[in-house]
């Protein structure tokens, strides 16, 4: 049975659309990874970052509370409450996380940069090009499988001589 003109010219053009939407599935998908990523590391130095710079500062303050150039009552009263407030204040802590977390997620980003600009080629191409970046961060995802999933190609640190 033969197909005719008009459903075979229909079905070159389904086939070709779910090709162009393969493809940029692809890149959506490395870009979305590598955000994930970027993302979760970007919010564990945010936390890092925010409690490092509030120890960083508790320090200074206690230390300043102990310490007087002369001995008097009132700056001394004026020392405990000024410590008291800082103990309380978390708007120095959220600036913190915010700059962690832009620290984080910019340094993942710069990590990432292999499959961040073949997914990013992958998007803003078209035709050949854009199979041939969907192709190569596809082999790039298996090879990062197979060397950190699996450990092959990857050399035992834990018995390397010092």
């Amino acid at each position: 049975m033969k197909i005719g003109p008009k459903i075979s010219s229909a079905m070159k053009k389904v086939g070709s659309a779910c090709g162009k939407c393969l493809v940029k599935g692809v890149g959506i998908g490395a870009l979305g990874i590598v955000a994930w990523d970027a993302n979760v590391y970007g919010k564990l130095r945010a936390d890092q970052y925010a409690k490092t710079k509030d120890a960083d500062y508790m320090t200074k303050a206690v230390t300043n509370t102990l310490f007087e150039s002369d001995p008097s009552i009132v700056t001394a009263k004026i020392k405990e409450e000024r410590l008291k407030l800082s103990m309380g204040e978390n708007f120095r802590h959220f600036f913190n996380r915010g700059i962690g977390y832009i620290g984080g997620f910019v340094s993942q980003t710069i990590n990432n940069v292999i499959p961040f600009a073949l997914g990013m080629a992958t998007l803003l191409t078209k035709g050949k090009w854009a199979k041939g970046f969907a192709i190569a961060t596809g082999l790039y995802g298996v090879a990062v499988i197979l060397k950190d999933g699996f450990g092959l190609g990857h050399s035992n640190d834990l018995n390397k001589p010092f």
